[in-house]
């Protein structure tokens, strides 16, 4: 489907059942009033053999998405959304971001919207830990580069739609950052790849399951509490902030689009000393 749709497979996949997704009454035409403008058939099976799958029917098939990029954005941008939330989870050891990569390139050619977002942090510190994990006997240079990069799983960047509109990238990757709980640690060490792993794996374990879904937890409350820095500005100079404090243009701008409330700008302490005059 989508971007790599083969026609003349369309109805083998269909009648083998491959293309995982669900009918559903669209959303559009709940109320009485709206008028559908497509009827779709009874027939939902021959709607898929055929090919007949229009947003404007009575009748949506809604699948797991990725056919054209595998965040979900780009019809987002299609839609110019002032704030735009993505989680990266796929497979990604090398972490090369191939899927913002991806998102950017059509981003461009095909909407004419340009992201600019400082995604280098997350890269660094990621890999460090990652090829510590994967090599102990460079354990302890691994764990310097790793030590000496910032605690980041997010980055905040600016999306161009053209002229004078604007919009924001909320972009939240699989990482580690060596602060995570024990369990969590202790998983990465004893499997290297984590946290991409194959997703050709369908079948994750208990173990699996609970440390992918404390990761998220750790990442994104971490992100929301200010425990975490922030990666803002331009990609080719990213510096950090915490989602707490106000005064940074994005994450300003993101507080209010989500309807936050203004948080306090960080205050200056001073402390009365003595000083003998003689």
């Amino acid at each position: 489907m989508g971007s790599n749709s083969i026609k003349a497979l369309t109805p083998t996949l269909a009648l083998l059942n491959v293309r995982l997704g669900y009918w559903l009454n669209n959303p559009r035409y709940v109320e009485a009033t709206a008028r559908p403008q497509r009827r779709s058939t009874p027939l939902f099976l021959w709607s898929e053999i055929s090919g007949r799958l229009y947003e404007n029917s009575d009748g949506v098939y809604l699948t797991d998405g990725g056919h054209i990029e595998n965040l979900g954005v780009y019809e987002l941008l299609r839609r110019r959304c002032k704030v735009i939330v993505a989680v990266d989870a796929e497979a990604d050891a090398p972490m090369n971001f191939s899927s913002l990569m991806k998102l950017q390139r059509y981003a461009r050619i095909d909407l004419g919207v340009r992201i600019d977002l400082p995604w280098t942090p997350i890269r660094d510190r990621t890999r460090a830990i990652m090829a510590e994990n994967a090599d102990r006997k460079s354990a302890q240079a691994s764990s310097g580069a790793a030590d000496e990069a910032p605690h980041v799983h997010v980055a905040i960047g600016s999306i161009d739609y053209g002229g004078d509109d604007k919009g924001y990238l909320v972009y939240i990757k699989s990482s580690l950052s060596s602060d995570e709980n024990d369990y969590i640690r202790d998983y990465a060490r004893r499997n290297d790849t984590f946290p991409h792993e194959t997703t050709g794996d369908q079948f994750f374990s208990e173990e699996q399951f609970e440390v992918y879904r404390a990761l998220g937890f750790h990442m994104t409350h971490g992100f929301l509490a200010g425990d975490h820095s922030v990666a803002v500005g331009p990609g080719t100079d990213p510096r950090m902030a915490r989602f707490t404090e106000a005064g940074e243009k994005a994450i300003d701008a993101v507080r209010a689009a989500l309807g936050l409330p203004e948080p306090r700008r960080p205050t200056v302490s001073v402390t009365a000393t003595m000083i003998d005059q003689g």
